[in-house]
C-alpha cells in the first residue's frame, strides 16, 4: 500500500512539473520570449569576431535546463525591441576600436510562435590598422615627459 501511495505521488510530482514549467505560459499576451541571439559576420569569415561582438548585445536570451518533459531553471527573457539599437550602437564602437571603420549591422527578427529570434547580420567595414605613432614637439621639457610616459599609451601600433 505504501508503495503504491508513494508511486502515485511521484507519478503527481513529475506530472505537475511537466505542466507547470512552460516559459510560454508565463509570457503576457501579445509579447515574445527572446529565444535565441545570432551574430553573422558577411563577407570574409571571421569567427572569432562574431565572438567578440556578443557581449556587445544588450538583451541575452532566455536559458533553460531541459529534463526530459520538464524545464526547471527557466530564465524567461521577454524580446524588447528597443534594445536592438543600443546592441547595433555597442558592437559598431566595438569594431571602430578594432580598427574596422565604417562596418554596417542591421538586425532581423523572427517571429515563431510565442518565441522571437533576432539575427545580427554584419558587414566588416575596411580595417585601418595604425602604422606608426609619431610626436613632434617643439618643446624639449614637454618633449622629454611625452617620451616618458610613452609606454603608458593606451594607442598602439598595429
Amino acid at each position: 500500500m505504501k508503495r503504491f501511495l508513494l508511486l502515485y505521488i511521484l507519478l503527481f510530482t513529475v506530472l505537475a512539473f511537466s505542466v507547470s514549467c512552460s516559459t510560454i505560459k508565463a509570457i503576457p499576451e501579445g509579447s515574445y520570449r527572446l529565444k535565441k541571439n545570432v551574430v553573422k559576420i558577411e563577407g570574409e569569415k571571421r569567427s572569432k569576431l562574431s565572438a567578440n561582438l556578443t557581449p556587445y548585445i544588450k538583451q541575452s536570451a532566455s536559458s533553460k535546463l531541459n529534463l526530459g518533459l520538464m524545464s526547471l531553471f527557466a530564465e524567461k527573457v521577454i524580446y524588447d525591441s528597443t534594445q536592438i539599437d543600443p546592441s547595433i550602437k555597442g558592437m559598431k564602437d566595438h569594431l571602430e576600436y578594432l580598427g574596422y571603420y565604417y562596418s554596417d549591422i542591421h538586425a532581423t527578427t523572427k517571429y515563431k510562435k510565442r518565441d522571437a529570434e533576432v539575427t545580427y547580420s554584419v558587414n566588416v567595414g575596411k580595417r585601418y590598422p595604425i602604422k606608426s605613432i609619431a610626436y613632434k614637439v617643439r618643446d624639449s621639457v614637454v618633449r622629454k615627459f611625452i617620451e616618458a610616459d610613452s609606454l603608458n599609451r593606451t594607442i598602439k601600433v598595429g
